[in-house]
């Protein structure tokens, strides 16, 4: 069998990858045809995640500026906040859809499989 240029794997690998997504996620198209994996927020999400970055952040609007917009810093850092959560919940989704496609992601190895997947979804 030849092996698809694009990807150093297997189309075995391939295969087992797109199964794990197909099983697991709702997989969209968008208008060019690009197959995406629809990620929605679970109904038991609080925003307590938010706390801390709020309470930390609480006076930097009534400090001397920092930075260009200071009565927004907050803003910001909440916003910084649900960027790095929403970056972290990407990473969890790609670790549990190696896994089941049977895959070490903290593997080197398997950094052929996260490439395909990232470039594929």
């Amino acid at each position: 069998m030849e092996q698809d240029r694009r990807y150093s794997i297997s189309p075995e690998d391939r295969t087992a990858i797109d199964e794990a997504v197909n099983r697991n996620y709702y997989v969209s198209h968008d208008e060019n045809g690009r197959a995406y994996i629809e990620l929605a927020a679970d109904h038991s999400d609080t925003n307590e995640f938010l706390l801390q970055a709020a309470y930390d952040h609480r006076d930097d609007a009534i400090q001397e500026p920092r930075d260009y917009e200071p009565e927004n810093a907050l803003l910001y850092a909440l916003q910084d906040t649900i960027d790095e959560s929403y970056e972290e919940y990407i990473w969890e989704t790609e670790d549990q859809i190696l896994r089941i496609a049977g895959f070490d992601p903290s593997d080197d190895q398997a950094e052929p499989q996260k490439e395909y997947l990232r470039e594929t979804y």
